[in-house]
Order: structure tokens, then C-alpha cells, then sequence
């Protein structure tokens, strides 16, 4: 399917223009997510006998399903659409399309991660924070997840971070005893955790169910896309960065191969590129260094 969808990839993203009328970086976008969803759910549900070829189809699903995440993410904002636009809508609607089927949980992922991310947002914690930030050790792990628990099971402290949206490090440190720069260091990681776990977020939550296990299971929930990467989160609550395919969207749950997390497990993708070309460098340069100390012995 990657292969498929690489091969329409100018298609659902002149959709995607079309409807935001943002041409710039429209592919690490929640809007291309869910047109990439919409177009996979058009795969699979297309026919013939539609008396529509499959461009009008997945053209029309786009943007239903792009109309339905405006709805949901800002009800008050409107788009304008014409008559065409209106009949053939409408005619989807007849389609009988299954509210329930295999991409709905995906399409509630994605709306959920969206609301996350704008939680985050007053705490300014970017993506590649909760990347850079993630305790790279079970001792950390299980650190930020004690001052997670305290701030959980204390009003006072729940309501810092919820409604005054600050981060009393002072207050955690004393009551939990863990180092303030632990505390400072994983903010990302901590304020996620509470975020996530005192919130309606229903299915994302449900999906990190297992947090202090240390089996690894190797998959996770992509939540942000970059330019050559995707962000995903682990059921263990690890933030990992993975290789970017065009069939990812924001919302999926995807597998991957552990020899790319054992290498960036918590670290982002830019440092990860720098060291692995220090390592060519030096290695290019002891090579270098032999062949010069075998040709000098040798003469």
C-alpha cells in the first residue's frame, strides 16, 4: 500500500490545499493525516458501481472526512461548499458507510492526539521535547512516574498544572524527594503523563496501559510528523522517533523494528543522524590513520 499511496501522495495533498487553502508543509499536518486515513478507507470501500471514479470518490471522502474533524476540532468554524460538492456528499451519506469500521478507532486516536497537543501547548512542550526529554532508563522512568502519581493524587498540585497551566518543580521535589533536575529535565514527560491520565482521553489513554512493564512489545501510536520522521508513543510510554513512510498518518498504531529504537530510544532524530555521521568520521579517519602507519612501517 505504501507504494500505492506514494503514487497519489500529489493528489490527497492538493485535497488537503484545496480544503485549507495552506499550501506550506501540509504533509506533517493533522488535515493530510486524516486525508491519508480517508484515502485508505476509499480503498477499501469504492465500487464500480458508484457511478464515480475512484479520484471523485476518495476527492469526496476527503473532504468529509476532513469537514467531520473541523467539526470536531473548532465547531464553529464553517467551510464553504458549493452545490456539486453538497449533491455528491450527500450521495456518500447514501453509501452506508460503517461509523464503526476498521479506521474509526484511528480517526478517534487522531482527534484525541490533537487535543493533546493543544494541552500542551501552555507548557510550551514541542514534539521534539517529549522526544529529547523521555527518561532513557527504567530508574528515570520510574522517577517521572512517581511525580507523576503525586501530582495525580494531590489537588493542589493538579490544579498547578491543570488550571494555573505551571509546573511547581519546588513543591514536587520536597514532596517527592526526586533530584529538582530530574524533575526540570523530563517536564515533557512528566506533564504528559498527568495530562494524559487525568483527561477524557479515553482511547489514548487506554492505549498506554502498561507503562511501568518492561517488556517491550515494538509498537506505538504515531503523534507527530516531521520532515523525514515520525513520533510515536509506546504503550510503555516512550516517545521514539521512527522512519517516515507515506502511508503514516497521525492516529495509527505501527510496528516497527527494534535495531531502530535500540538505537534512538529517547533520543531524537537529529541527534541520532549527528552521531551516527561523528561515527563514519572517526571510522573513516582510523582507517586513514592505519593505512598511513602500515605504509610508514612498511617503507
Amino acid at each position: 500500500m505504501d507504494n500505492f499511496i506514494s503514487e497519489f501522495t500529489p493528489f490527497i495533498k492538493k485535497e488537503v490545499i484545496k480544503f485549507t487553502k495552506k499550501p506550506f508543509e501540509i504533509e506533517n499536518t493533522f488535515e493530510f493525516s486524516v486525508a491519508v486515513l480517508a484515502f485508505k478507507e476509499a480503498i477499501d470501500y469504492y465500487s464500480k458501481n458508484q457511478h464515480l471514479s475512484f479520484l471523485d470518490f476518495s476527492s469526496l471522502l476527503i473532504r468529509k472526512r476532513l469537514l467531520d474533524y473541523v467539526k470536531f476540532s473548532n465547531g464553529k468554524k464553517t467551510f464553504s461548499i458549493s452545490n456539486f460538492e453538497k449533491k455528491h456528499l450527500h450521495l456518500i451519506e447514501q453509501l452506508h458507510l460503517p461509523e464503526q469500521n476498521k479506521y474509526h478507532k484511528e480517526y478517534t486516536m487522531l482527534y484525541e492526539i490533537s487535543i493533546f497537543k493543544k494541552m500542551l501547548k501552555p507548557f510550551k512542550i514541542s514534539d521534539e521535547n517529549l522526544l529529547k526529554y523521555s527518561p532513557r532508563n527504567d530508574i528515570i522512568k520510574h522517577k517521572c512516574f512517581k511525580v507523576a502519581e503525586e501530582i495525580l493524587k494531590n489537588n493542589d498540585l493538579l490544579e498547578d498544572i491543570l488550571t494555573k497551566k505551571i509546573y511547581p518543580v519546588s513543591k514536587l521535589q520536597k514532596i517527592t524527594q526526586v533530584k529538582k533536575r530530574d524533575i526540570r529535565y523530563h517536564k515533557g514527560f512528566i506533564v504528559s503523563a498527568v495530562l494524559i491520565f487525568s483527561s477524557k482521553l479515553d482511547t489514548l489513554k487506554g492505549y498506554i496501559n502498561n507503562f511501568l512493564d518492561e517488556k517491550f512489545e515494538k509498537t506505538g501510536v504515531l503523534i507527530a510528523m516531521k520532515e523525514n520522521y515520525g513520533i510515536v508513543v509506546t504503550k510503555e510510554f516512550l516517545f521514539l522517533s521512527i522512519p517516515k513512510k507515506p502511508s503514516m498518518a497521525i492516529g495509527q498504531t505501527l510496528e516497527f523494528k527494534s535495531f531502530y529504537l535500540s538505537i534512538i530510544k529517547g533520543v531524537s532524530h537529529d541527534i541520532v543522524i549527528k552521531v551516527l555521521i561523528i561515527i563514519a568520521i572517526l571510522s573513516m579517519s582510523a582507517a586513514f590513520l592505519f593505512s598511513f602507519l602500515a605504509q610508514l612501517f612498511l617503507v
